[in-house]
Formats: C-alpha cells, structure tokens, sequence
C-alpha cells in the first residue's frame, strides 16, 4: 500500500502528531510477534522490509506514524486491503503489533 497523495501523508503526519511517543506502551512484544506473522509478514517482510514499491517498509518512519496509519485505516480510510486488516484487531492487538514493530532495526535511507 502506498500512500499516494500528499494530503494523505498530511493526515497521517498530523494524526501521528496527536498520539504520545508511548503510544504502545501498554502493547505486548510477544503477542505483536504472533499478530504480526499472521497478518502483516507476508507483505511487509519478517523485519518489516517491505517489498518496494509494492508493500512499503515499517522502518523507515517512527512507531507513532504507523500507528496512526493502523488507527486510519480502522477508521475505514485508505487501502481497502489495509482496512480490512485493521479492522480486524481491536485497540490492545493494535498496541501489541506495534510493540513488535517497534523492535525492528533501523536501516539507513535508499539512496
């Protein structure tokens, strides 16, 4: 999925804004993994990679902008892909997948 306008990235930087660096403080690493492998592995890559351009990374940008990506798209914006997943978990499986998240390595930016 990938964003396509700028006024989407807008959004997205805005709500990640508005969501505290310890948005998934309460979130648990171990069942992220499990949540992870089932619903986001696949496309994104066991370390979040990504497959570019098709199935974008979940390195490249902080925890709080993915998580409110997954709080957009459960709110029924953007990818349909992506929204039926989000809409799949409720608010502690969201915590948890994004404690996961959290644990992937940084790379540096493609040049």
């Amino acid at each position: 999925m990938a964003v396509g306008s700028g006024g989407t990235m807008r959004s997205f930087v805005l709500i990640a804004l508005l969501f505290p660096a310890g948005v998934m403080a309460g979130g648990d690493e171990e069942v992220g993994r499990t949540l992870y492998k089932a619903h986001c592995a696949l496309c994104h890559g066991g370390q979040g990679q990504g497959v570019p351009p098709m199935f974008p990374d979940l390195v490249s940008k902080p925890v709080d902008a993915y998580a409110a990506m997954l709080r957009n798209y459960r709110e029924g914006h953007g990818h349909e892909v992506m929204v039926e997943m989000a809409q799949s978990l409720d608010e502690r499986q969201v915590d948890d997948l994004l404690a996961f998240i959290a644990t992937f390595p940084a790379r540096a930016p493609a040049r």
